[in-house]
């Protein structure tokens, strides 16, 4: 069955609901032979419009990226339905009812959560199209290599993770003649790719900045998708971006990496080790004492932190390169931690917390040095100090190991609104809501900030 094909038998059946229940409704009260019992009027009326709701989201189709923003009309049209029924019953004196605010509230529930069902999860199911195959081959006789410089966002094992750890849908989606992403969709965007800082591009040529924002126009607009979004490494010579990556170049040595560093650097590493800090790597087994840090580290600053559950499916389905956690630690007590990956000679620090006391003794200084070291290693060629806002102090720290700074093209259509991250106001609210009552909601809301 095609879009329009399930448009239409959505229609008739939402059309014929429609009018069946209105009939039930505007029943005289007589013909009842036996009185309800107290409250299942409600619940009649909240499973009717439950029904009535999710029949009428089914109408544009099962991809919500193309008529989310239909969904404030979809609950106004069934509720209108049910205000005129209460109505009639109000001043329709023959058929022995009443205007009550209780059916109307148990009818305002059930489209809530009829279109919340609908909604949900329509979008794993849905055939929008854009995936290349469901096993994510090209459909070239060869596959397209991959363009852009190699970063871990460019093992193809990670949309897959990411999908599966929130719920989302992973897609090869075609661009072009000769140009494929993986991405994800959400149900709300479609993204390459959510919480990381560069896409997972496919090519034989590459394109400027201004041809990927038609690109990415290309794909949303015709589409009606609500939000397209493409992440891009970008030269360093182009304009500042909100957003910059630390790239730190490794020689075949640690000791040929290491006379590269300043001697104030040298002496800062060397200082942090004198302070009894101990580094040491590993995995899963190291995740309840990074995830504590972690969670700490982001309570202080009022933020959102991903759930456990996401670092430990990255731990264990990380595939193609090194997954693992690193941890600093004096006398015994945990002060700061990482997770990295790393993929075909691109080392990511990706999640890194150190103590604020400890920052001061150096201890962040001795983590990083052991990461690099551990980079080298394994023979990679760059150590990626992960993303940070353009020419803060974490971009400034960074700066002291002879970094290049990397802007990041983060390419939307329609252009980026207003997000969660911005609201001043939400913050302010959040840091003062106390650490146990928001850290379960924290975790459901961290996967959307992205």
């Amino acid at each position: 069955m095609n879009h329009k094909q399930q448009a239409r038998l959505f229609t008739i059946l939402s059309i014929l609901y429609a009018l069946a229940s209105t009939a039930v409704f505007l029943l005289p009260a007589s013909f009842l032979r036996y009185d309800l019992p107290t409250g299942s009027d409600k619940i009649i009326h909240f499973l009717i419009y439950l029904m009535m709701a999710w029949l009428v989201a089914g109408i544009p189709g099962q991809c919500p990226l193309r008529w989310r923003r239909l969904i404030p009309w979809m609950f106004v049209i069934v509720f209108t339905h049910a205000y005129y029924i209460e109505f009639l019953q109000a001043h329709w004196t023959g058929l022995g009812r009443r205007f009550e605010w209780g059916d109307l509230m148990a009818d305002m529930l059930g489209i809530a959560l009829g279109i919340f069902i609908r909604y949900r999860g329509a979008f794993r199911q849905c055939r929008c199209g854009l995936n290349v195959s469901p096993a994510h081959p090209s459909k070239n006789k060869t596959e397209l290599p991959v363009r852009g410089p190699m970063t871990i966002c460019s093992n193809p094992v990670l949309p897959g993770i990411i999908a599966r750890s929130f719920g989302w849908k992973s897609v090869r989606v075609r661009l072009g003649k000769d140009l494929e992403a993986d991405m994800v969709c959400t149900g709300k965007s479609i993204v390459s790719l959510p919480h990381f800082s560069y896409a997972a591009v496919y090519s034989t040529e590459s394109l400027s900045q201004q041809a990927w924002q038609k690109t990415v126009q290309d794909l949303a607009a015709p589409r009606n998708i609500a939000e397209a979004e493409i992440r891009l490494p970008q030269e360093a010579s182009l304009p500042e971006q909100p957003k910059t990556a630390s790239w730190l170049h490794l020689e075949k040595s640690y000791d040929l990496t290491f006379k590269h560093f300043s001697s104030n650097l040298r002496r800062k590493i060397r200082k942090a080790s004198k302070n009894e800090f101990k580094v040491w790597q590993g995995g899963i087994e190291l995740l309840p004492d990074f995830w504590k840090v972690y969670v700490h580290h982001m309570n202080d600053l009022g933020s959102a932190a991903l759930p456990m559950y996401w670092f430990r499916h990255l731990l264990n389905e990380y595939a193609g390169g090194y997954a693992g956690i690193f941890l600093v630690a004096k006398y015994g007590k945990v002060v700061g931690a990482a997770f990295n990956l790393e993929y075909q000679g691109f080392y990511e620090n990706c999640w890194f917390v150190t103590d604020m006391k400890a920052q001061k003794e150096y201890a962040s200084y001795l983590l990083h040095d052991r990461m690099i070291h551990h980079a080298i290693l394994l023979e990679a060629k760059t150590y990626s100090f992960g993303r940070s806002s353009t020419g803060g102090g974490v971009h400034q720290f960074k700066k002291q190991w002879g970094t290049t700074d990397i802007p990041l093209a983060w390419i939307k259509y329609p252009e980026a609104g207003p997000g969660i991250r911005k609201q001043k106001w939400l913050l302010f609210i959040w840091k003062r809501v106390p650490t146990r009552l928001r850290n379960f909601p924290g975790r459901y809301l961290a996967k959307w900030i992205y």
